[in-house]
């Protein structure tokens, strides 16, 4: 019966015939000839066929993380006051992959819509992201329109207050899918890494689910307080201060 082929056991087969070769009566068994015996008890036909049959190690794919620029990072500034508030990578992410981002974090946002944490965690890395897009690409390169619709646009609507356990592993494989993006897409650099440690906090929540979530929003699916918004016009943000109901 054949051995696995692996790398330990070439090893232990040439082990094996030197021994043979120590233990053999006739001096003239030389230690080709012994690798070959060794290899027929093993079931192969000789040596040379243990080796060619050996599988082939499969290759480490290691993903390949974009270079550093210099500088590595520039600052972000204030609309109104023109006062620095932030940094973002010195890099541009393509349109494509920024609507692939988006995807994911839109239906993370809405799946968490009631989980008070994870909720918080996860706008907070879409605006981030959503900021990072508008320093990348200015009004010629990116029309007001199609910059609104890649982070914020349409959330689908959910039915679940508290996903169900199959669920939950998949919003688990969202965030790592819109991680990886991140990955393939900026190098190392401190705003990246800030970026990533919201990732092990949002990652964190979706792990422990509360067992019970109270709903204490708005009926009739006003928009809450709190809640980040942007006329069509613009790419700026603002923030909803009070709902009237009329």
């Amino acid at each position: 019966m054949k051995i696995n082929s692996i790398d330990h056991n070439v090893d232990f087969l040439k082990r094996q015939a030197k021994k043979l070769r120590k233990s053999h009566v006739s001096a003239e068994l030389n230690h080709v000839q012994a690798l070959d015996l060794v290899a027929q008890k093993h079931g192969y036909s000789s040596w040379n066929n243990f080796t060619k049959n050996l599988p082939t190690k499969a290759k480490t794919i290691t993903q390949r993380r974009p270079e550093i620029p210099v500088p590595a990072v520039l600052n972000y500034h204030h609309t109104l006051t023109g006062a620095i508030i932030g940094q973002y990578p010195n890099r541009k992410m393509s349109v494509k992959n920024h609507f692939k981002l988006g995807r994911l974090l839109k239906e993370l946002v809405s799946e968490v819509e009631y989980y008070k944490k994870a909720d918080k965690i996860i706008r907070g890395i879409r605006i981030t992201m959503d900021t990072w897009l508008a320093c990348e690409y200015d009004k010629a390169a990116l029309d007001t329109a199609t910059f609104n619709s890649i982070y914020f646009g349409i959330n689908t609507y959910h039915t679940d207050v508290i996903p169900s356990i199959k669920r939950q592993a998949q919003l688990k494989t969202l965030l790592r899918r819109a991680r990886g993006i991140l990955d393939c897409n900026y190098h190392e650099c401190k705003p990246l890494n800030v970026l990533y440690s919201k990732f092990n906090l949002a990652m964190k929540a979706l792990e422990s689910w509360p067992k019970n979530i109270k709903i204490l929003g708005p009926k009739n699916k006003q928009i809450r307080p709190g809640t980040f918004v942007r006329v069509k016009t613009s790419k700026v943000v603002g923030v909803v201060l009070h709902v009237s109901v009329l």
